[in-house]
């Protein structure tokens, strides 16, 4: 089991189209992943409604925590798209760098 904290910085938070970008990357995901954030309830990080119920806002600290194959790559990933600024000025979600 690998724990990590992250924060978010998407200006907007994690609403419902970063949540779906998040769950659907990690929807074949053979192991557990958990979400937390102080005061929230702990949801699975694989579903993009779970994510979106903790109500997560610009500078929301989330704890990610990742069992089974590849832990460490796996929570370095979510704790990546969780900390990620999206654009969608394009009309499809890119991660800006």
């Amino acid at each position: 089991m690998v724990t990590k904290h992250t924060e978010v910085k998407n200006a907007r938070g994690i609403h419902l189209r970063p949540s779906g970008y998040i769950a659907q990357a990690f929807h074949d995901y053979p192991g557990t992943i958990k979400l937390s954030s102080p005061g929230k309830e702990t949801v699975n990080g694989k579903s993009a409604l779970s994510i979106l119920s903790l109500g997560l806002t610009a500078g929301s600290e989330v704890i990610v925590t990742v069992e089974g194959d590849n832990e460490e790559e796996i929570s370095q990933e979510v704790c990546h798209l969780l900390s990620a600024v999206y654009d969608y000025s394009h009309g499809d979600i890119t991660i800006q760098k």
